[in-house]
């Protein structure tokens, strides 16, 4: 008997079984891969050049002032843990010096 009379079927079964379980799972899942996707609207907001201004004017003030407070609190930041400052910009003087 040859060998491959005997593998033939069973090649054969094994490929209807997985085609099977794969049909089974694209019928019953929500999955539809060949089905048309509708894409969902994007609201926007339209802006005048001036509206787009006065909003960059305040933003800039706003940031201002963000980076003052963190200036303070760094100070005294500096003042609490002057140790760690040292060693952590050492470390980053370090850092810098092996990424050139």
């Amino acid at each position: 008997m040859d060998v491959w009379q005997l593998i033939r079927p069973g090649i054969t079964a094994s490929t209807i079984a997985h085609l099977s379980v794969l049909a089974l799972i694209l019928l019953f899942s929500e999955v539809h891969p060949f089905e048309a996707v509708t894409a969902e609207p994007i609201t926007v907001d339209l802006v005048t050049p001036e509206e787009a201004a006065k909003n960059w004017g305040e933003a800039k003030a706003r940031g201002k002032r963000f980076k003052a407070e963190w200036e303070a609190d760094f100070a005294e930041y500096k003042k609490a843990y002057p140790d760690e400052l040292e060693q952590s910009e050492r470390l980053q003087a370090e850092l810098e010096r092996r990424s050139r």
